[in-house]
């Protein structure tokens, strides 16, 4: 049995590619980032979700005026999300299966749905400006960013056993790798503006 290694919009772990995302984005170039992650919280335990900390990545966000925004990284297929002002929201969902239902017995097997969830604000500004975001009080994107922060906010990878799956073989008590299911695991975002990489 293998744990969930993964990170779908950071792109830093797992390179999923994602069916329907569009070759080149529509919208405008709200700014390039070079963002840094540290991780906050890993309830899934080390030996299933190998989590980086800290994590680095490049990313390009862009929108347009009535909602739609694009998170787009160098090495990974471009996300769909939406926006409202400042406040970019980014979600994807893909199954990773643990370990097949055995019919010789009848036992399910185990997929898990990982979903993860970005929410970030993020300032359009010059390349090169030297604006590193600084924690607020909350660490979160939906408190607003503070004067001077350029991109800042959270991303939540969730790992929930999907219907009909028995995962009891996964967890700790069993001897499996993951401490708890469902679990997740949360990265504290910030990051600087940078030159264009695309």
């Amino acid at each position: 049995m293998r744990g969930a290694t993964l990170l779908i919009l950071m792109g830093c772990m797992l390179a999923f590619p994602l069916s329907g995302c569009p070759v080149d984005p529509s919208g405008e170039v709200v700014g390039t980032y070079n963002v840094t992650g540290s991780l906050v919280e890993n309830s899934c335990g080390s030996t299933a979700f190998a989590a980086q900390d800290p994590i680095d990545f490049v990313v390009e966000l862009r929108a347009e005026d009535h909602g739609p925004a694009y998170w787009r990284r160098p090495t990974a297929a471009i996300v769909n999300g939406s926006h409202t002002g400042d406040v970019y929201r980014f979600r994807t969902e893909v199954p990773v299966t643990l370990y097949a239902a055995d019919p010789t017995t009848g036992t399910p097997g185990c997929t898990l749905a990982q979903v993860e969830t970005i929410l970030v604000t993020a300032k359009a500004s010059e390349a090169g400006d030297g604006g590193v975001s600084t924690p607020n009080d909350q660490g979160r994107a939906d408190a607003g960013a503070a004067s001077g922060e350029i991109f800042r906010g959270e991303s939540v990878i969730e790992l929930v056993p999907t219907a009909g799956s028995n995962c009891l073989r996964a967890v700790a008590l069993s001897g499996g790798p993951f401490l708890t299911l469902p679990c997740r695991v949360e990265y504290d975002l910030s990051g600087a503006s940078r030159s264009p990489v695309f």
